[in-house]
């Protein structure tokens, strides 16, 4: 059953040039990737008064989060891709609203929203109206299933897909058949200004206060993984501690995030115990907002992802100045380059990751390894990677769009 709901914490709608929607309605408690981004560009829109509302699930983290920043807010949580009585209740609040521009970042409403636009279409008194929209890939994927009746509503109704990596966009240009100048490459942007400059007291306080909140000795090697448990590879490299261990005594890895799956921390407590190395293994759980913070605690970031659309914890490692170990996924190829700001392994090799991590730890080179990566990765990270540098070209994308 749909719940979509003019109810909202909106007390007027901006007056602007743009009026832009955004959809965002996976019920999720603890917010990933998608969702901070989401929250990042509305909040961005918000100051240039553009945004009007975010559609999302009611009682979700992302509502949570959206009221905590003071953004509005209305109720939007489609049953499946076919809920039309959905789609109905939102092109209502197109046209009431007179919504300029829809942008979506779930998957799960791409259909949805684009039967709203086509009843939007149908149901204004204005001939003329029809508000331009707008996908957000944040996933190595196709956009949606069925192919021929999706390709025909993307053809009719979808002005722009935005890709968050050339990984992203070149698997959405094989899988549909879309125009390429309708798919446009916006890597992910990153708020330096929430990130502590590395080696100031401020840094240095984090690296404290947050090891002693996890348990960790002060003296510890600390790898981190960020990330949804069941997402970045947090499995595979349990399986790398044992050989770690034998040349890093004082190793400890921190591995924050939410399950994602049910059970999934469970799964990695349980390999751990039966490798005997729980007693080095750290799952503080979700800590989303505070990642600029936390990362002052790790000493490396390993990220093992199967795929990737872009690779938002290996930017904020940069930022903190960390170097980095990755997989050879999708967009992690994108942020990392070998050698340069941090090391690329193959996945499926356990020993090529071991080998890399202790790279970065070897008595005689180490030292001079990470402080090389970490300097050069928070320059390419500032230079590639700002928020609004990804704002500037997102308002550039909705000009073009309105003119």
């Amino acid at each position: 059953m749909n719940t979509m709901s003019r109810k909202s914490n909106i007390d007027s709608p901006p007056s602007t040039q743009y009026r832009v929607l955004f959809v965002a309605s996976p019920k999720v408690q603890n917010i990933g990737g998608l969702e901070r981004q989401a929250l990042s560009l509305a909040s961005f829109l918000k100051e240039d008064g553009s945004f009007f509302a975010m559609a999302c699930a009611e009682g979700g983290g992302l509502e949570q989060a959206c009221r905590a920043k003071g953004l509005p807010t209305l109720k939007f949580h489609p049953a499946n891709s076919f809920d039309l009585l959905g789609a109905l209740s939102l092109a209502r609040i197109l046209i009431k609203n007179k919504i300029d521009i829809v942008h979506v970042h779930s998957r799960r409403d791409y259909l949805p929203v684009i039967f709203a636009i086509a009843f939007a279409v149908r149901l204004s008194h204005d001939k003329k109206y029809r508000p331009r929209l707008v996908f957000h890939a944040h996933l190595v994927r196709e956009l949606a299933a069925p192919g021929k009746l999706s390709e025909w509503l993307y053809t009719s109704y979808l002005d722009r897909t935005v890709a968050v990596s050339k990984a992203t966009r070149n698997r959405i240009l094989q899988d549909h058949i879309i125009p390429d100048d309708r798919v446009r490459l916006l890597y992910n942007g990153v708020d330096f200004s929430s990130f502590y400059t590395p080696g100031s007291p401020q840094a240095l306080e984090a690296r404290i206060s947050f090891r002693q909140l996890w348990g960790v000795p002060q003296d510890a090697v600390v790898i981190g993984m960020v990330g949804r448990l069941c997402d970045k590879g947090q499995l595979h490299f349990v399986r790398a501690i044992p050989a770690l261990r034998e040349k890093i005594p004082n190793l400890r890895v921190v591995m924050v995030g939410p399950e994602g799956k049910d059970g999934y921390a469970d799964k990695i407590n349980f390999l751990a115990d039966n490798l005997e190395v729980k007693d080095v293994l750290y799952l503080p759980g979700p800590a989303a907002s505070n990642v600029p913070q936390l990362l002052n605690a790790f000493d490396a970031l390993v990220h093992l992802p199967i795929d990737e659309a872009f690779g938002l914890a290996l930017v904020e490692a940069g930022a903190a100045q960390l170097p980095v170990i990755a997989t050879l996924a999708g967009g992690c190829t994108e942020v990392v380059t070998e050698g340069v700001n941090g090391l690329l392994v193959s996945r499926e090799d356990q020993g090529e990751v071991v080998h890399a991590v202790l790279s970065l730890f070897d008595p005689k080179t180490g030292s001079a390894l990470r402080k090389k990566l970490g300097e050069q990765g928070r320059e390419m990270a500032v230079e590639r990677f700002g928020a609004q540098r990804q704002h500037n070209e997102l308002l550039e994308l909705y000009k073009e769009l309105c003119q």
